[in-house]
């Protein structure tokens, strides 16, 4: 059985929160570009686990009842491995992100879309990788894209360094489960 790789992102089509706050900064009305979620998911994050000798997993794929926290909490925790999009600087990728950085010493990938820099102060540090896109926001150079997050992967899955800016920075913190 391969490895489960959870990954963190927003789901759909959502506006494009740089091209918004931009149209709203300058009093512009019009069209908002939206970012297909699902498609950069389908099209290089699937993929790029798939070919790293895992298994991705999406909280919106799950098909048991109950509360939804409990499953993307377990997964959050339990997931041997996890990518994280923080594109678009959703809230909710930023909150569980930040729980798995408290749970898991290593083996969590951060990535954001190229359009999408800087990160904000505290993920500004913090090795991220970045997938290309163009200014329509199609992945630009998704083939080469996908073999880097491949050997992202391929790396954390041989090496476990310590990624987690948590068990970095702070001398003697241990997770008690």
């Amino acid at each position: 059985m391969k490895p489960y790789c959870f990954v963190i992102t927003s789901y759909g089509r959502r506006d494009n929160y740089k091209d918004l706050k931009t149209k709203q900064e300058a009093g512009k009305k019009g069209k908002v570009q939206q970012i297909d979620f699902d498609k950069i998911y389908k099209d290089l994050v699937m993929p790029a686990i798939r070919k790293a000798g895992l298994e991705p997993l999406l909280e919106k794929e799950e098909k048991t009842m109950g509360i939804i926290h409990k499953t993307m909490y377990e997964k959050i925790i339990l997931c041997e491995f996890c990518v994280a999009d923080l594109t678009n600087l959703n809230p909710n990728v930023f909150y569980e992100l930040g729980m798995r950085y408290a749970v898991k010493p290593f083996t969590t990938i951060p990535i954001i879309a190229s359009s999408h820099l800087p990160l904000p102060f505290d993920n500004a540090p913090d090795r991220t990788f970045v997938y290309q896109v163009d200014k329509n926001f199609k992945l630009s150079n998704k083939k080469e894209d996908i073999q880097n997050l491949v050997e992202k992967l391929r790396d954390a899955k041989k090496n476990r360094t310590t990624d987690s800016p948590l068990y970095d920075l702070v001398n003697g913190i241990s997770f008690q489960n």
